[in-house]
This record gives structure tokens, sequence and C-alpha cells, in this order.
């Protein structure tokens, strides 16, 4: 019966637990946002194009809050910050990766607001490039992630 009880006793999370909880957002709004993207490259028709390129604006900068939030829940909440063992040197390694992941989606979403639609061609190329990079950089990321205790 006491089991039963403690089922629904309150919880509460630690802080590396929300930031495991919640990394799942920034990365889900992160790539949606490099999928409306592609969509919208791939769509001829101007109405369209731009719906796809608006709904990626907002994923983007929803994304980008909440990797801001993610990486500062993760900093504050490390519980291996004062272990020297490899646990530790994984923790920090993945702590890096999110710093810049952090950095360049702070950069793509500046790019985006500063630009505000007007990008030439060869400026589309590089923000692809870099969107690009940055997909690659949050796989890696999470992947570091999840081998912390491994």
């Amino acid at each position: 019966m006491d089991y039963i009880l403690t089922l629904f006793a309150p919880y509460s999370f630690s802080i590396i637990e929300a930031h495991m909880a919640f990394v799942h957002l920034p990365i889900g709004f992160l790539l949606g946002s490099a999928i409306f993207d592609a969509a919208a490259c791939l769509t001829h028709r101007e109405d369209h194009h731009a719906h796809w390129r608006h709904t990626a604006f907002w994923l983007l900068l929803l994304g980008t809050l909440c990797a801001i939030i993610a990486a500062t829940l993760g900093y504050f909440g490390n519980p291996f910050a004062t272990k020297h063992n490899i646990m530790a040197q994984r923790a920090t390694v993945h702590m890096y990766f999110g710093f810049g992941v952090v950095g360049v989606f702070l950069l793509l979403s500046c790019w985006r607001i500063i630009r505000n639609g007007r990008h030439s061609n060869r400026e589309r190329f590089a923000y692809a490039l870099l969107l690009l990079f940055a997909v690659a950089l949050i796989t890696a990321t999470g992947y570091l992630g999840s081998r912390i205790a491994m």
C-alpha cells in the first residue's frame, strides 16, 4: 500500500533532470526549422514558399530560445562539475558542444532577423550551409549527451 501512495507523492526534478527532459524541445524546433527551410527551397509557388519560410523562422526563434534555456539548465545542473573522472570529461565536451549549438543558432537567428527575408542567392546558399552545419552540430551534441554515463 505504501508503494501505491509513493506513486502519487510530489516529485521534484533536479536541474539536470529538467535539462534532460527539456533538451528535446530545441532539438525538435531546430530540426523542424531546417526541414521547413528545405521545403521552402523545393517549393516553386510564391504563396507556399513564404509560408514555409515564415514557419521556419518562428521555429528557429523558438528553438534558439529553448537551446539557451537547455544549455543554462545543463550548465547549472552538471553533477560532474567538481569531479575529475571520465564522465566529467565527457560532460565537459558535451557542454562545449552545447554552447556551440547556442552560438550557431543565435547567429542564424540574428541573420534572419537582420536580413528580414532580403537574401541574395549567395546568402541563401551560405545560410543553408551554416544551417546544415548547425543540424550536424546539434545531432553530435545530443549523441555526446546520451553517452556521458557509458
